[in-house]
This record gives C-alpha cells, structure tokens and sequence, in this order.
C-alpha cells in the first residue's frame, strides 16, 4: 500500500458508543473527558474511532461496565436527594 492509500477509519459517535454499550451518554463522555476512552471532540461531539472502542473493550470486562454504570446511577441518585 502506498502512502497516499490510507486506510481510511470509521468513526463512531459517543451517543451510538453508549447505545452498543448499554450505557448512558452522559457516561461515555465523561470517560472521553476523562481519558478513560481516547476519542476526538469534533466541535461540541464525540467521535471515536473504531480501533479505539476495540482497544478499549479489551482492556475491560463486561461486569466493570456494569459496576461503573451502577456507580454512576447511585452517585446521580445522591446527587438528586441532597
């Protein structure tokens, strides 16, 4: 392949990221801000790239996804009592 034939990546926004996960969006986009999740802020939206949701789902199970989701309801729960 020569250089001027890049492979080209496809891109996945953090709304469809969370979907595919079972998550919230509002998860997603604070493990992109957080560094959790490599992504690329595309004006106000999310993009990451497929290779990265590949890399990242094979560092982590599904059970750390669920307990993280549960976390973050529970501290959203908190949030709206106090």
């Amino acid at each position: 392949m020569q250089k001027s034939e890049k492979k080209s990546e496809n891109y996945i926004s953090s709304k469809r990221v969370a979907v595919y996960l079972d998550l919230t969006h509002e998860t997603v986009n604070r493990w992109l801000r957080e560094g959790i999740l490599n992504g690329t802020k595309v004006g106000k939206h999310w993009r990451i790239r497929e290779s990265e949701l590949m890399k990242f789902l094979a560092t982590v199970n599904e059970s750390q996804i669920s307990d993280c989701e549960a976390s973050e309801n529970k501290k959203q729960e908190l949030e709206m009592e106090g």
